[in-house]
């Protein structure tokens, strides 16, 4: 069954049909263009395509000979994947790559993990609590050197 994912897919019967839109239904889901740009930089990478316009090119062909094969990839992904399509072939880079709210949006949940972490940590030194890993391995330390 696992053969019948290679592309071209061409399933046998509905278990291969099955696996086939398995292996490809993020290309009808919001999770289409992280993993395109993972794709890509792969392919970039293997020197199988040169540039985001190859990558571009190579992605539209596919979307154009790609389709679904059992009724419920179709009725659950074509309408996502007729919209990453109309995205793909109007945009010169993946939504992701634009502005710089996503980034900030990272920044910001990055800074509220450091904070609770270190009021959590410091919440376990007061009270004679070890952890595990560096923190425990720092606390541990900290309370065989107190003065």
């Amino acid at each position: 069954m696992i053969m019948a994912t290679k592309l071209p897919q061409r399933p046998s019967d509905i278990y291969e049909s099955i696996i086939c839109d398995a292996d490809l239904h993020y290309l009808g889901t919001d999770t289409y263009f992280p993993i395109a740009e993972h794709l890509y930089q792969e392919y970039k990478k293997l020197d199988i395509v040169k540039d985001r316009a190859d990558w571009k090119k190579m992605q539209i062909q596919f979307f154009n000979t790609h389709r679904y094969f059992t009724r419920s990839a179709k009725e659950k992904y074509d309408r996502e994947k007729q919209e990453n399509f109309r995205i793909l072939s109007r945009e010169d880079d993946p939504p992701e790559k634009k502005g710089y709210l996503s980034t900030l949006r990272h920044i910001f949940f990055v800074l509220v993990v450091i904070v609770i972490a270190g009021f959590s940590i410091k919440g376990l030194a007061t009270n004679n609590f070890l952890t595990v890993g560096m923190a425990g391995i720092s606390l541990f330390i900290h309370e065989i050197y107190r003065a």
